[in-house]
């Protein structure tokens, strides 16, 4: 299921993630290790999460590479060591759709088409390895923690709109 694309406004949250370009094949293994690394470096510091998990699209190259982060939302600002680093989701006006389920392939298609019927311009650029986005993320809205069906997973893919002048 996916819900009809929606805009809001989005408030700046801090970030700790790890950021790595991946062959778009990779990306299902990169998940779960990498997220297992943040939260581990949240749980060894006792920095609680403040917000979901997320994935965040940097840089696309489809089908080849991506260049992603995955971290989770923390209460402010908080150094990072290694391969974690603190970050930035920006504030702004973003559209947005949840998906329930694993496809998040037609989720996205389901925001792109709906941007491009609408005049909706995203805050990206082309960038030399391919197009880039200042926040296009996808936020866990349920805990794969908590519900291990991942049928019943709910995703909220967010991408971040171009300001007017």
């Amino acid at each position: 299921m996916i819900t009809p694309p929606q805009t809001e406004t989005r408030e700046e949250q801090h970030t700790l993630g790890i950021r790595k370009a991946v062959p778009t094949s990779e990306l299902k293994n990169v998940i779960p290790a990498f997220s297992h690394e943040v939260f581990e470096f949240l749980k060894a510091r006792g920095i609680p999460p403040a917000g979901p998990e997320f994935l965040r699209f940097h840089v696309i190259d489809m089908p080849d590479r991506l260049d992603v982060e995955i971290g989770v939302i923390v209460s402010q600002g908080t150094e990072g060591e290694g391969k974690i680093s603190p970050g930035i989701i920006p504030a702004g006006e973003y559209a947005t759709v949840t998906y329930t389920g694993l496809d998040g392939y037609e989720a996205s298609k389901t925001l792109m088409e709906w941007a491009q019927e609408n005049g909706v311009t995203w805050d990206a650029w082309r960038d030399p390895h391919g197009d880039a986005f200042r926040s296009r993320i996808e936020l866990a809205l349920v805990d794969p923690a908590d519900e291990p069906n991942p049928d019943k997973w709910e995703t909220l893919v967010a991408i971040k709109i171009a300001t007017s002048p």
